[in-house]
């Protein structure tokens, strides 16, 4: 390598990967699990709405006709319920002697857990509250009491 990096370890082009840490060269994959779960819950939405992929793909886009206000007036009520259903389980916490959780960290904690809703049974919900409440320090036997 000749320039101004010449003999300087890790600092190659981003061709040679030189530039990627070791922690994301090992994650490379990453993405690719994104998009597999992604298509798989998609799909089991769809069965489980009984809508075959035909009859997803023949709908009709000129009928639809989305409006900015009602979209977000529901994403407003959608984050206002998730920092609402934070503050109370935050309290339910504190009840069984955690340590306070914030409104942004709750809800992200709910908001990434309730994905687990699509997946068939409840398992991976109560997992998902467990694993990223102990990742935060907290109990995860305390943190999914509440998950009915």
């Amino acid at each position: 390598m000749t320039g101004p990096n010449a003999g300087k370890r890790g600092q190659g082009s981003a061709s040679d990967g030189g530039s990627r840490t070791p922690a994301a060269r090992k994650r490379w994959w990453m993405p690719l699990v994104k998009l597999v779960l992604t298509v798989s819950l998609t799909w089991l939405i769809l069965r489980g709405a009984g809508i075959t992929l035909a009859e997803a793909w023949a709908v009709d886009w000129t009928l639809v006709r989305p409006r900015a206000l009602p979209i977000a007036l529901s994403m407003v009520l959608l984050a206002l319920t998730f920092f609402v259903a934070a503050a109370l389980w935050s309290r339910i916490l504190l009840a069984f002697g955690e340590r306070r959780v914030g409104l942004a960290e709750g809800a992200s904690i709910l908001v990434v857990a309730n994905l687990g809703r699509y997946v068939p049974g409840k398992i991976a919900q109560l997992a998902g509250v467990a694993v990223l409440a102990r990742r935060r320090g907290m109990s995860g036997v305390r943190a999914t009491a509440r998950m009915e």
